[in-house]
């Protein structure tokens, strides 16, 4: 078992690490962006009411 492992980054620049990996993967980019569009129609739905408005041309 190798024990000479030195730890040369801090807290800091662990999270920074991560976060930098976490932006490369592409399954959390579209977890996401999937995630935000739920959240983008519901606030719509909940905002409009989820009925056609009096001006729209197609319902």
């Amino acid at each position: 078992m190798c024990l000479d492992q030195t730890h040369t980054r801090g807290k800091r620049g662990e999270v920074f690490g991560l976060l930098l990996d976490a932006c490369r993967d592409t399954t959390l980019i579209i977890l996401i962006l999937m995630v935000a569009a739920a959240a983008s129609l519901a606030l719509g739905i909940k905002t409009e009411g989820g009925r056609c408005s009096t001006n729209a041309t197609v319902c």
